[in-house]
C-alpha cells in the first residue's frame, strides 16, 4: 500500500522527538503533523488525510482521552501514548488500536506500526488498486511503478530493486515489510531473499525461474509448492 500518514500529538516536545524518530525509521510511515493540544490536532484530522494517531492521554486542557471520546469527524487508527499503564483499560474500551507505554522502545514501537499497516492493507480491495508505492531511499521518499519492478533481492537490512530498464535501487528495508506494499495478484516470493515480477517469468525449472533475458532466480525448497498454481490463475 502506500505510505501511512501519521500524526503524532503530544504536549512534550521531547516525547514528540521521540515518535517523530522512531516514525522516520518505518520505511512505510509518513509525518503529516504535529499537535501540541487538542486545538492543534482537531484542525489537523479536519483538512489532513490520517491513517494513524499517536495521541498522549495526559495532555493539557483536553485530554487524549476526552478527545477521542467527543470527537465526532473520520477517525483515524488510534494509538495512546503515556507514562501510566493504570489507562489502558479505559483506553481499550475506546476501541483503542493500541497502548505505547512511555519510554517506547523501537522494537515495540515497529511492532505497532505493522500492526497498523497489515489493517489498513486489510482494507485496499474496497479502495482504488494502484500501480504504485513510495520507500524512503536516500533521505526522500521515492515512488515506485510496480509494472517496472521485475525482481527484488534481499540482502540482510536491505532490499535490491531491479528494474525492466535495466537500473537498479537499494533500499534500508526488510523483505517482508517490502513484499506488503505490492500488489499480490503480480508478485510472488519464490524465495526467501527474492520476489519476482509474474509478468517477466517466462519459464520455470524445477530449481529456478527464468526472467527472459534477465537470468534466473533461485527457488526455494519452501516455495516450490507455491509457484505453478499461482502460474495458471
Amino acid at each position: 500500500m502506500n505510505l501511512i500518514n501519521c500524526v503524532v500529538a503530544d504536549d512534550e516536545p521531547i516525547a514528540r522527538k521521540g515518535i517523530l524518530e522512531f516514525i522516520d525509521r518505518v520505511e512505510f510511515l509518513n509525518v503529516s503533523g504535529t499537535a501540541k493540544d487538542a486545538d492543534e490536532l482537531e484542525k489537523l484530522l479536519a483538512y489532513r488525510e490520517v491513517d494513524l494517531l499517536f495521541i498522549d492521554i495526559d495532555m493539557p486542557g483536553v485530554s487524549g482521552i476526552d478527545f477521542i471520546k467527543t470527537y465526532e469527524g473520520k477517525m483515524p487508527l488510534v494509538v495512546f501514548t503515556t507514562a501510566y499503564p493504570d489507562y489502558a483499560v479505559e483506553s481499550y474500551s475506546l476501541k483503542a488500536f493500541d497502548y505505547l507505554l512511555k519510554p517506547v522502545s523501537p522494537e515495540r514501537f515497529r511492532i505497532t506500526a505493522e500492526r497498523a499497516l497489515d489493517t489498513l492493507c486489510a482494507l485496499l480491495p474496497s479502495r482504488e488498486k494502484k500501480d504504485y508505492f513510495f520507500v524512503r531511499c536516500d533521505g526522500r521518499y521515492e515512488k515506485l511503478v510496480m509494472s517496472e519492478i521485475v525482481y527484488i533481492s534481499g540482502m540482510q537490512n536491505y532490499v535490491k530493486i531491479h528494474f525492466a530498464s535495466g537500473k537498479t535501487m537499494v533500499v534500508h528495508s526488510a523483505m517482508k515489510s517490502i513484499f506488503r506494499q505490492l500488489d499480490e495478484s503480480r508478485f510472488i516470493m519464490v524465495h526467501k531473499s527474492y520476489i519476482v515480477n509474474l509478468d517477466f517469468i517466462s519459464s520455470v525449472s524445477g530449481s529456478h525461474v527464468s526472467l527472459a533475458d534477465l537470468g534466473q532466480i533461485p527457488i526455494g525448497r519452501h516455495f516450490k509448492a507455491g509457484i505453478l498454481p499461482r502460474l495458471y490463475n
